[in-house]
């Protein structure tokens, strides 16, 4: 027995009102499915009345029937018109190429990503291997690598390392000087040298 998330409590609990029979998801007449139901389409139109979908084609009706089809495909469905005929574009939802069996992976993908442990999750899909469960169902992307690698404690780095690399480079004999000026009228310039500043005074005449 695998028990229901709270949070789909509610929803099943609204379905049930609505329902015209004791059954959650019947028919349109309110009698049972039959066995022979494709579900992965039931389940691809749900997905297209939520806006899960691969955009939308939008196709103008007067151009079909005179034989030159125009159809453009867009992300959204906003009122569009078309550029022949000026007619109105009408959208269709691009399904998803996704099946029932599929909801198995993304559940096994969603555990892992909330931190249950393995066991539960195979539990829950009724895997006889807990390696089928972790290399086959669930699912890893740059993403959750970069989450188990923050969960790391590494420490920051402290500001007074970085205060001390500049100080060094700001002392270091290796910093490059500016050239010496020699000044017109037989004066010799004296140069005073300060770490890494340079001053030049007027001397004696020669």
């Amino acid at each position: 027995m695998i028990p229901i998330a709270e949070p789909l409590k509610p929803f099943l609990r609204e379905a049930l009102l609505a329902s015209r029979s004791v059954l959650v998801f019947p028919a349109a007449d309110g009698s049972m499915r039959p066995r022979d139901t494709p579900l992965q389409d039931v389940l691809r139109r749900a997905l297209a009345r939520a806006g899960l979908v691969n955009g939308y084609d939008h196709g103008c009706r007067r151009c079909k029937a005179n034989g030159t089809p125009h159809v453009e495909h867009h992300d959204d469905a906003a009122r569009r018109h078309c550029s022949t005929c000026g007619m109105k574009l009408w959208p269709k939802p691009v399904h998803r190429p996704i099946r029932f069996h599929d909801l198995r992976a993304t559940t096994a993908t969603l555990l892992a990503r909330a931190g249950a442990p393995l066991v539960v999750a195979q539990r829950i899909l009724r895997h006889s291997d807990p390696r089928l469960t972790a290399n086959v169902y669930s699912r890893v992307d740059l993403g959750d690598l970069r989450e188990g690698l923050n969960r790391i404690g590494i420490p920051a780095m402290p500001k007074l390392a970085t205060a001390n690399l500049r100080t060094r480079r700001r002392l270091s004999p290796w910093c490059p000087r500016r050239p010496q000026r020699r000044k017109r009228g037989g004066v010799t310039p004296q140069t005073i040298s300060m770490r890494s500043k340079t001053y030049v005074s007027r001397g004696d005449r020669i």
